[in-house]
């Protein structure tokens, strides 16, 4: 197993008590994440278009991340390589770094869950009062006239 070279991208808040995600949302190729501090009321919407893929595992099953991205470190990550793409590169079948050779790798760390992205976009992140529940009335990705 390859070792996980990253950096952890500097934000407008480093959730000293930890992070953990809240809530995701994937909508016509568009990945929203809100992640929260786990004892303060802080929440920071990351979102992501041109998404190529995104996985939410338990960090017990991502072992391959620590210590590099453990909290103490931060709570997102660019991942430059030994992560999930380089993975995906390496496995038969798999076509995700031939066909989108800008892609890249993030990694959300949370105290329970974790979240890698694999995008050509770099993520927005905005800080939000609350988690913001999609609009289930209009499902379709063009506003009707």
């Amino acid at each position: 197993m390859q070792i996980v070279e990253a950096q952890a991208l500097t934000t407008q808040n480093n959730f000293q008590n930890g992070s953990e995600v809240a809530q995701i949302v994937f909508r016509f190729g568009k990945l929203s994440i809100w992640v929260r501090d786990v004892k303060e009321a802080i929440i920071l919407l990351v979102e992501f278009d041109c998404i190529h893929g995104f996985r939410v595992l338990d960090e017990r099953d991502q072992m391959e991340y620590w210590p590099v991205c453990s909290s103490q470190n931060g709570w997102l990550f660019e991942i430059f390589s030994g992560g999930w793409l380089s993975q995906e590169k390496d496995r038969p079948g798999s076509f995700v770094a031939d066909m989108n050779p800008m892609a890249q790798e993030y990694f959300i760390s949370g105290v329970d869950d974790c979240v890698s992205i694999i995008s050509s976009v770099n993520p927005t992140i905005r800080s939000v009062g609350s988690i913001e529940q999609p609009q289930t009335d209009d499902l379709s990705p063009h506003s009707s006239e």
